[in-house]
């Protein structure tokens, strides 16, 4: 096959895979010790594919240089992982073996979505095209959350709210979505505070207030938190402040006169930080499972328990996830990674007000600025409905501000 052909190929595999991992379902294909469920997704095969494909390019020497320092530093954390896996072993703190091996295998998994990702570009006008599939993903996810809200599909149960995205093609996926949205939106506020056009400003507003209900409805106040930090982050270190505390403006008025139940769901936030009840309140309840993870990290305080160790039963945060399971050299791996993409950001970074680059990189901050707020009650970069749209859109945000930047130089 040719060059182009397989590039071709490749971009059109992606915008599919972006698809794929929010809205195809899940395929069992056996348990593991009668409760934990095998999966087989079609991303996973996509995600092979697109390696197959990958492998082409590398064997025909056309494989452009990823962004090394963040690869580097992904793979030095995947090690880590691995050797708190085998760690695991050797104190017996791992009895699934299995389960523990397909979790890193999934984190390989994103690890080569990133990667591929930058090699299938070449252009700009390639980079443009998944990021318009990833602008198309989320007007997806918002008109499927409209449909539901308003052909429901069960009854609400206790405490009485009808939350979007917990039904078949999903698996109570209500958190997760609502992160995948807190990314998508953080994305394209970015695009509508830069945008120097009053047409294209106007379409990135109509399609954040689009979104903005769906977010609602998904009742998750740890999306909403996030959300609120994009708009603070952005207002204390990013331009456009005029367009910004204008669409907050609207977005609060619109979320509390109309009936949303927003009101609702945030004065519930007293009794939910009050309460000592695990069962009725959700920070009581992480805050159990939490001390539950760490009860004996004094004693795997440096590798943790082994990566998958604990079955995810324990967590509701990806930072609590990674201390417990890979210790203190994972949780500084992690943080490396993280300092990574920051450090990929600054040197990519156009100095220019306004414009293309300008947007998709303030789309990119914030989009990053609230995953990193949504993994401190969620384990937001372990999901696949939020992980893999996430690499996928850095490599391509990244891969566009670079090659936007040599052809201005």
């Amino acid at each position: 096959m040719e060059e182009k052909n397989i590039l071709s190929l490749g971009r059109g595999l992606m915008a599919a895979l972006l698809l794929s991992c929010v809205f195809v379902p899940r395929i069992s294909v056996g348990t593991l010790g009668g409760f934990y469920s095998i999966d087989l997704r079609i991303d996973d095969i996509l995600a092979a594919l697109l390696a197959l494909l990958g492998w082409g390019l590398w064997a025909k020497g056309a494989v452009r240089p990823a962004f090394s320092f963040i690869v580097t530093a992904f793979l030095g954390f995947l090690i880590v992982a691995e050797i708190s896996i085998f760690n695991g072993l050797l104190f017996r703190t791992i009895d699934k073996p299995l389960v523990s091996f397909l979790y890193l295998v999934k984190w390989f998994e994103y690890f080569l979505v990133f990667v591929l990702a930058g090699a299938f570009i070449r252009t700009p006008q390639d980079s443009r095209f998944l990021l318009r599939a990833f602008f198309l993903l989320g007007i997806a996810v918002a008109a499927y959350g409209y449909w539901e809200y308003f052909s429901p599909t069960a009854k609400a149960v206790y405490p009485n709210y009808y939350r979007l995205f917990e039904r078949p093609p999903f698996q109570g996926d209500a958190n997760h979505i609502g992160g995948l949205l807190v990314l998508w939106m953080g994305f394209v506020t970015g695009l509508f505070l830069k945008s120097p056009s009053r047409f294209w400003s106007g379409i990135f507003l109509a399609a954040l207030l689009f979104a903005f209900f769906p977010l609602i409805w998904t009742y998750s106040r740890k999306s909403y938190f996030s959300l609120a930090g994009i708009f603070a982050f952005g207002l204390l270190f990013l331009g456009g402040r005029k367009r910004l505390v204008f669409m907050a403006c609207v977005f609060v008025l619109l979320g509390l006169l109309l009936p949303t139940r927003l009101a609702e769901r945030l004065l519930d936030l007293g009794e939910a930080f009050t309460s000592t009840d695990p069962f009725h309140s959700s920070v009581a309840g992480d805050w159990s499972m939490w001390k539950r993870a760490l009860w004996n990290f004094d004693r795997f305080w440096l590798f943790g328990s082994g990566w998958g160790s604990r079955h995810r039963l324990f967590y509701e945060s990806q930072y609590v996830l990674v201390l417990a399971e890979t210790g203190l050299l994972g949780l500084s791996a992690f943080l490396v990674l993280c300092g990574a993409l920051v450090r990929q950001w600054v040197s990519l970074r156009p100095h220019k007000n306004g414009g293309e680059a300008q947007g998709t990189a303030a789309g990119w901050l914030l989009a990053f600025v609230g995953i990193l707020i949504h993994n401190f009650s969620c384990v937001s970069w372990t999901v696949a409905k939020i992980a893999i749209p996430f690499w996928l859109l850095t490599a391509v945000a990244f891969r566009h501000l670079h090659e936007l930047k040599q052809n201005a130089g």
